[in-house]
């Protein structure tokens, strides 16, 4: 077994001939640029069984110009289908060291649900802030009118 790790785009592989598991890091931040907390996840036997399976070499005969998939764009697949079922960003896995293969940390991603939640909130922030500027604006422009009509000249 060798363990596979994406650093941004520098793959690190031990042994090339034995099957991989495919642990990917990047940034650990969400989109907004906030921090995520780790959280430790245990993945099940059938989970860590697909995971090894998407990341063995699969025999192929080469046609034409179609290029099949590699053992790491599986693994990459596998990692992003358990993200999805667990809710964690597949792109921030890292093995927990000295608790085996099904154990790791990732920074929980987004459900659908709270991703709502945060749209309409950003929605509703931008909306209360868009009524404060034309409240401000029409105040001001009040008070130009009302200088405008007490001094019959306009201010410089």
């Amino acid at each position: 077994m060798s363990i596979f790790i994406l650093s941004g785009s520098h793959f690190f592989l031990d042994n090339p001939k034995t099957p991989v598991l495919c642990c990917l890091k990047l940034n650990h931040q969400n989109l907004r640029g906030h921090m995520y907390p780790r959280t430790n996840y245990e993945m099940t036997e059938e989970d860590l069984k697909e995971i090894l399976d998407s990341s063995k070499p699969t025999p192929c005969m080469m046609i034409g110009s179609y290029t099949p998939a590699t053992p790491q764009e599986n693994a990459n697949r596998a990692w992003q289908s358990l993200g999805k079922k667990m809710g964690f960003d597949h792109m921030t896995v890292r093995p927990i060291e000295g608790k085996g293969q099904r154990f790791f940390s990732a920074v929980p991603s987004e459900t659908e649900e709270q991703k709502t939640h945060r749209l309409k909130q950003d929605a509703e922030v931008k909306r209360l802030s868009e009524i404060s500027k034309l409240e401000n604006e029409i105040v001001e422009r009040q008070i130009k009118l009302n200088d405008l009509r007490k001094n019959n000249q306009p201010k410089i």
